[in-house]
């Protein structure tokens, strides 16, 4: 709560509580200036009485009870606008959202609360309805009109003095240190970049602030809204054979559709000449969308590698060609933003893609990166709010891995985040049979499908299905001591209804997830007791589902036997 609390205190917003709390400063010392019995500011009061014989406005002699009403729906008025105004400026500068037309309701219902409540009070203090309360109606309203009357006055006067020493500031006294255009940079332990200056003389962000001149709307997207998942795995394959003559299986098809509703990291992993960069790159031409490809190189070391970084020679920041796609795809959230990571275990996964493994562990409204900290003064790009880059909801990230001894092992900290697809086949060309053409496929509508598969009654995780997965998962546990927390679980739970959706089996999904995600643990481990192990798990396996059905795990198990012997 008080972490939510604290998320509405920024820059904006200590202005505007700034300028809220002298606008209530200066209604207070008006009131005084209206109350004829007062005779604390002397001959400042015959200035108010004369505006008030000019506007024609009663100049009254205000009791204390008036006064104390007046005060308290001051106060009650300034909380409101306190909390309305915090919350309007978050939704709209920070989170870049619009509120709903409840949140006005609300809102509008409490200030019409907060302003009839002292009058209420009033009348029930003053039964029936009387001079009191009239008085104390005529008060309030003059007083605020008062008010705005003066602001006409005060704020020429403020906005003069603020431009002299604006100049004064500008010209003056800083002239010296930015004409030698002296800005530097502070590199930050978590890898961002914070300028000491509160000016910058030139543009930080020039790739960014492109983007924002480039993409002034976005395109529509006609949805090919009868299509299912089955229809997009079965096309999707046809497309492939068909135009570029790629032969997949459908198990594969129906693994990488279904995989994107289980992750956001799938990894492409396998023999060098598979497929593994032409699935990615050719399933975004067939929903009319353009995958972006990032080769990584051997000595990347941080995310300065993938992101960029601050230089403080040319005083911009050095973006990638990465950082520029991903900051687009915020301009199209109806379009699949599919990010390609080329042979990512040329480095250390864990190096470069550290910030990404943990934040898309979080709700996707907490997906935030840090780039740097800028000055105050900097106009920053329009979906680069204080430094920070939203990673978009629509995007994917998929990396291709090949097995060979330039490369590094993926470890499980990698593959317990990820969908992994092993490319170890070479398949054999077919016959197209159906439709092969491209399709419109929009992020909204691919989502909806996914959800509308993990929803299905027919396609979900039985507490049936459990009861079985558990058995062998306890028994590898018991056998191997292998342990797999809820993330992998939960990825179970959304892949098998997906892959079901695509025209798979359960047994076929559930098959693939415990060769892919837990039975892959085993790799590497070569002790005496793994062989005894293999076979009973395997016995067990075609016990509790019968022999054949896990195919995929028992080619897994004879190869980890051919390494145990």
């Amino acid at each position: 709560m008080l972490k939510k609390i604290k998320s509405y205190f920024f820059k904006e917003n200590y202005v505007y509580l700034t300028l809220l709390s002298l606008f209530y400063l200066l209604w207070g010392v008006v009131s005084l200036f209206c109350d004829s019995f007062n005779s604390l500011l002397g001959g400042f009061r015959s200035i108010y009485a004369n505006i008030y014989r000019l506007f024609r406005i009663p100049y009254l002699n205000v009791n204390t009870a008036t006064w104390v009403v007046s005060l308290f729906l001051m106060l009650l008025l300034y909380i409101f606008f306190a909390v309305f105004g915090m919350y309007m400026i978050k939704k709209f500068l920070v989170d870049k959202d619009k509120p709903s037309y409840k949140a006005y309701l609300i809102y509008g219902g409490i200030f019409v609360v907060i302003s009839l409540l002292p009058v209420l009070l009033s009348v029930f203090r003053n039964m029936p309805f009387n001079d009191a309360c009239l008085a104390y109606v005529t008060f309030s309203g003059s007083s605020f009109l008062m008010t705005l009357i003066t602001l006409i006055f005060v704020i020429p006067i403020v906005l003069i003095i603020y431009l002299v020493i604006y100049v004064l500031v500008r010209y003056v006294f800083t002239k010296k240190r930015f004409t030698s255009k002296e800005v530097s940079v502070i590199r930050n332990d978590n890898g961002s970049n914070e300028l000491d200056s509160e000016e910058v003389t030139n543009e930080i962000f020039v790739g960014l602030k492109n983007v924002d001149n480039e993409f002034a709307t976005e395109l529509f997207i006609d949805d090919d809204e009868s299509l299912t998942l089955k229809d997009i795995a079965t096309r999707f394959r046809n497309y492939l054979a068909k135009t570029h003559e790629l032969y997949f299986s459908e198990t594969m098809i129906r693994s990488f559709i279904s995989s994107f509703g289980a992750s956001r990291l799938i990894i492409l992993e396998g023999l060098s000449g598979t497929g593994k960069s032409s699935l990615p790159r050719y399933f975004a031409e067939f929903i009319n969308e353009e995958a972006f490809f990032a080769p990584v190189q051997a000595t990347w070391r941080d995310r300065t590698s993938l992101l960029g970084y601050y230089n403080d020679f040319s005083k911009t920041f050095k973006e990638t060609d990465f950082l520029v796609r991903l900051y687009s795809a915020s301009y199209s959230p109806k379009h699949l933003n599919i990010m390609v990571l080329d042979e990512l275990n040329l480095s250390r996964i864990e190096y470069y893609f550290a910030d990404f493994l943990s934040i898309l562990e979080y709700p996707s409204n907490e997906w935030k990166l840090t780039l740097m900290h800028l000055p105050e003064n900097y106009v920053a790009p329009v979906h680069l709010s204080h430094g920070v880059l939203n990673i978009p909801e629509n995007t994917y990230f998929v990396g291709t891995a090949n097995k060979d001894d330039s490369t590094y092992l993926i470890t499980d900290k990698v593959y317990d985040r990820a969908m992994v697809l092993d490319f170890e086949d070479r398949n054999e060309p077919f016959e197209v049979v159906g439709d092969a053409n491209p399709i419109n496929l929009s992020f909204d509508r691919f989502t909806t499908l996914l959800n509308e598969a993990k929803e299905n009654d027919e396609y979900k995780f039985t507490k049936e299905d459990y009861d079985k997965f558990y058995k062998i998962c306890e028994f590898t546990y018991d056998t191997f001591d292998i342990t797999f927390g809820n993330r992998i679980m939960n990825q179970i739970k959304d892949f098998v209804p997906c892959f079901i959706a695509t025209g798979g089996s359960k047994n076929e999904a559930l098959d693939l997830m415990f060769a892919k995600k837990i039975l892959r643990k085993l790799e590497g481990h070569y002790e005496s007791y793994i062989y005894n192990g293999l076979i009973k798990l395997e016995s067990l396996i075609n016990k509790v589902y019968g022999k054949g059905e896990f195919k995929v795990t028992e080619r897994a198990i004879n190869n980890l036997l051919k390494k145990v012997k």
